[in-house]
């Protein structure tokens, strides 16, 4: 067994001492090493920059010369057979859903940020021992025996977070013989009873979607926060998820996104915790792990997790409707979706995926993802005359894939889903996923035959519509944000040019809303000022969104009934 003793002295330091003990069991080099990244989160993380101070011991052998070998490595020479503790400090100051956290009032661990582990002994038991002040509570998706937390192997203690504080609320529901726990810390007015309604309906109706979870209990594990905040991660039987501001008149907002984000992450119990690529079966932590398949990962999800609620009663189509087309405005105002593919996008998580990048790169394979998810739904369901679905892709995924010990590759899905419609999809998944074609006209031939229409719009704002640019405010300054790649402002704006005046009127929010067609614009550019005169040209920033048809055929009220309900 190898174990780890996790302390601290003074918490307002945020240094976490780290204790990992194991035998060495002849005269051998060791190496340990730390993760490079983490589930959930495809991009290197380069945890060990929050390192300080690694030592080791032998029972034997005394001091023992460790040194690095590379950015996340460390190796030393045992001379006997003994027991070794490799000690060392971690800097645990960054509080969001898949980091780690250290202060006066919670230790909160995503040991994969700071447990090293040997890289041949990665399915070795593992026990965790907290040293903590009595009257901290302990909430994890570990088994737990008083302090001592027990993982079969550092892959499950890898993907078990937990959070330490005197000051956690807890709340209890059970579904399908299987025990949910919110946990939470920090405070909110959202009402415990709504809470646990809300979070019972959506789980019930997941589960039904698959039928069963492999696990005797699950764990949400909350923070709220009092500053901006909206992250989760998904781990085997627990989430981290961090959201703010939580209180006061962010009330009603806050909630909606904590039930948003909440069945988002419980879907991942099932897809990419369990329902996983090839490329990252098993994974490994000391190197990037390229796949293509991104858009099943989080584009399903995130297509699943809003309609898990809508079908479970928590909201109503309406609300439904209304979060499909904030889907589908990102998904037009991103001009990467002309430049790269959604598969593209998956394999480049590692590069940018989550940050800005080189403006119009890439698309989000969460937003196209979902998009995807929508028409491959509406697609199967036509051509099975609604006999099958979505549903019955990921039921198959679970059923014939994950529960056979297989994980999916990239063709499965295409195959899964011509099986299903009866009918070659080849030029679909040619056109949308490995390609860039423009989704709208597919879209609308689909969602016409579900009683929706596609609309086009158009923003209010004349410079954005005629212009070609769009404008945020910066600490009182209004600077240029985006710029349309087929305006004439294109060939005369720069991304963070200020405009100082617009006909000589300094630029206020009234005046960023009366531009016309020969307006003057001043701008200050890196220390000149420059004045110019945009020409207009467009319809830009053209977006679409779906609408409830005033009078739909009886076929397209059930088939629409039929995609709601499941």
């Amino acid at each position: 067994m190898i174990r780890y003793t996790v302390s601290y002295n003074n918490p307002l330091s945020h240094l976490i001492n780290i204790v990992m003990t194991f035998e060495a069991n002849t005269a051998q080099n060791v190496e340990v090493r730390l993760p490079t990244w983490r589930p959930g989160r495809y991009e290197l993380g380069d945890f060990a920059k929050n390192i300080l101070r690694v030592s080791a011991k032998g029972s034997v052998d005394g001091v023992l010369k460790i040194k690095k070998t590379n950015k996340s490595g460390w190796a030393f020479f045992s001379k006997s057979k003994q027991s070794v503790e490799i000690s060392y400090q971690y800097y645990a100051y960054k509080m969001d859903a898949g980091n780690s956290w250290l202060h006066d009032d919670q230790l909160y661990v995503n040991p994969v940020n700071c447990l090293m582990y040997l890289p041949d002994r990665m399915t070795a038991p593992v026990e965790l021992l907290l040293k903590l002040p009595d009257h901290y509570e302990v909430a994890t998706g570990l088994k737990k025996e008083g302090r001592r937390l027990l993982a079969e192997s550092f892959y499950e203690l890898a993907d078990s977070p937990f959070i330490a504080s005197p000051s956690l609320t807890h709340l209890i529901y059970e579904v399908g013989g299987i025990t949910f726990h919110i946990w939470h810390h920090g405070l909110t007015d959202a009402k415990p009873t709504q809470m646990l309604d809300d979070f019972r309906k959506f789980t019930t109706t997941q589960l039904r979607l698959f039928g069963d979870l492999p696990i005797a209990d699950y764990h949400f594990l909350l923070q709220f926060l009092p500053h901006q905040a909206y992250h989760g991660v998904e781990h085997a039987n627990s989430t981290v998820i961090t959201l703010g501001p939580c209180t006061g008149e962010h009330t009603a907002s806050f909630y909606e996104k904590l039930l948003g984000i909440s069945s988002h992450e419980l879907f991942h119990a099932w897809n990419i915790t369990r329902i996983r690529p090839a490329e990252l079966q098993p994974y490994d932590f000391s190197k990037e792990n390229y796949f293509e398949t991104g858009y099943v990962a989080e584009g399903f999800t995130t297509y699943y997790g809003d309609l898990m609620l809508v079908r479970s009663g928590v909201y109503d189509e309406e609300w439904y409707l209304n979060e499909l087309n904030k889907l589908l405005s990102r998904h037009f105002q991103n001009f990467g979706r002309f430049n790269q593919s959604v598969a593209e996008s998956s394999f480049d998580l590692w590069l940018d995926g989550y940050q800005a990048g080189v403006p119009n790169r890439k698309v989000s394979i969460y937003v196209k993802g979902a998009i995807i998810a929508l028409m491959l739904d509406l697609t199967i369901r036509i051509l099975s005359k609604g006999k099958h679905s979505m549903d019955d892709v990921m039921r198959a995924l679970w059923e014939d894939l994950y529960k056979s010990g297989k994980p999916y590759e990239k063709n499965d899905i295409q195959n899964i889903a011509e099986k299903l419609a009866a009918h070659p999809l080849q030029d679909f998944f040619d056109k949308f996923v490995d390609g860039n074609e423009p989704i709208e006209n597919e879209l609308g031939i689909l969602a016409d035959q579900f009683g929706l229409a596609l609309q086009k719009k158009l923003p209010d704002a004349f410079h954005e519509r005629e212009l070609g640019f769009k404008v945020r405010s910066d600490s009182d300054r209004f600077v240029v944000s985006h710029v349309h790649p087929e305006s004439r402002a294109f060939e005369m704006l720069s991304v963070d040019d200020e405009i100082v005046n617009v006909n000589s009127e300094t630029a206020t929010d009234k005046m960023l809303t009366v531009f016309a067609a020969d307006s003057t614009i001043r701008i200050k550019r890196y220390g000149r000022t420059i004045d110019l005169s945009i020409p207009t040209g467009g319809p830009f920033y053209e977006s679409y969104s779906l609408e409830k048809k005033k009078d739909p055929t009886t076929v397209e009220s059930s088939l629409f009934k039929g995609w709601l309900i499941g």
